[in-house]
This record gives C-alpha cells, structure tokens and sequence, in this order.
C-alpha cells in the first residue's frame, strides 16, 4: 500500500512538473482560442439584418394627363370600357379579353402590383444582379428553387392601420430583410426600370391592337356601306326592268 501510494505522488508530481514547464504552450492555445471566439462573435453582433420598406405610389395627376387624348379617342370611337373593382382584393380586375380600359392612376397602379405579385420581374432582376450564385448549386432545378424562394421572401403589403410606422399606413408597401443594402438598393433600382419598361410594353401593345381593331372596324364599315350601295343599286335597276 505503501508502495502505492509513494508510486501515486511521484506520478503526480511528475504530472505538476510536465504542466509547470509548457504552461505557456496552454496558456498561449487557450488565449488564441479565446481570442478567435471573440473575434468570431463580434462579427457575428456586427452582422445585422435590416427591414427595407419601401412604398409604392401612383402616378400623379400631372402625369395622368398624358393619356387624356387615349382616353378620348376612346369614348368618341366606343372602345372604351370600364374596370370593376374586386371587393376581395381592393384592385381592378384585368380581364385579358376586354384591353381597352381608359388609362389612368388606377389602372397603371393595379397594372404594377400585379407584376409585383407574379413574382417574375424579382426573380428577373436576382439572376440579373447574381444575388443568388448559381455556381453554388448542382443543377438548375436547384437554384431555381433558391432563386424563387428568394423571390417570394419580398412581400407585397397592402395598406393596413396596424402597419409599424404611420407613414406607411395608407399605402401598398414593398417589404424585406436583408443583411446587404447595397444589394437591395441595387435591386430596388432594378426593379423599378424593369417594372416601368414592362407595363410601358403592355400599354404599347394596347394601343397598338386598339389601332387595328379601329381600322378593321372602318373597313367593315366600308365594306357594309358598298354592299347597301350595290344592293341598292341592284334593286333600282330590276325596278327599272319590271317598269
């Protein structure tokens, strides 16, 4: 027993002495350990999410003007029809077959919220500006998943009292969190001369089809007044052949 135990404090001692001689190795690994934990932490605290709100407006009055001579050229033709406002969704219902409504605020506000809703121009300007790598993913399927996940993680907000912040209350608002603003910056620039191009095609293609429905229906007109002419014509001549 003895043995042992004189055995126990030799090998303690040795133990104390083996400590003893590389405390600085220890101490040297425990404070760069320490330090690199530090380091990590504080830029995981530096590395902050922020809430992008950002609201959309109509066009103004002014602007509205623009599209006075439209709007009468379609009255005095009688294209002209009316929106009707959903009770669900609070916008103007956009039939694809009825193109000719009177262009104004109302419309080209309802014409941008439903190309914010579709979600295709976002996931235009992500690929655009390489928010999402594709080189990080496997195949396609992949990153379109990610890139449409992305997309569908900015929401559109529709005016509501219980909104933070008073000033955003009364309007549709476009809302995301993001740990980059340049990025979303760029996005929002983006995306806003993508949206203007976008609707300004759908209004070019509007009037375009508007002038050749004008034009086939002044044909017809035409057409039919030649064909009274020549029914008229004819049944003045067997008239003239039975007198």
């Amino acid at each position: 027993m003895k043995k042992n135990s004189i055995n126990d404090e030799i090998d303690l001692i040795e133990l104390f002495l083996i400590v003893f001689k590389n405390k600085l190795k220890i101490f040297l690994i425990v404070g760069i350990t320490l330090f690199i934990t530090f380091i990590y932490l504080s830029l995981q605290k530096q590395e902050k999410i922020y809430h992008s709100i950002s609201i959309i407006k109509p066009i103004t009055i002014i602007d509205e003007l623009d599209y006075v001579a439209y709007n009468s050229f379609l009255i005095e033709t009688g294209f002209v029809r009316e929106l009707i406002k959903s009770d669900q969704t609070n916008k103007s219902e956009l039939n694809s077959k009825n193109l000719f409504f009177k262009i104004n605020k109302s419309l080209l506000f309802d014409l941008f919220l439903d190309k914010i809703e579709k979600k295709e121009v976002s996931k235009k300007i992500i690929k655009k500006l390489n928010l999402i790598d594709k080189k990080n993913f496997d195949n396609d399927k992949s990153y379109e998943y990610a890139v449409t996940k992305l997309a569908s993680s900015i929401y559109l907000l529709p005016p509501n009292e219980k909104k933070k912040g008073s000033q955003y209350k009364n309007y549709w608002t476009l809302e995301f969190d993001t740990k980059n603003k340049n990025d979303w910056n760029n996005f929002l620039i983006q995306f806003n001369e993508t949206l203007n191009k976008d609707v300004q095609k759908f209004l070019k293609n509007i009037k375009i089809k508007l002038m050749s429905d004008y034009k086939k229906l002044n044909q017809f007109k035409i057409d039919d007044l030649e064909q009274k002419i020549k029914n008229s014509i004819q049944s003045y001549e067997q008239e003239k052949k039975i007198d």
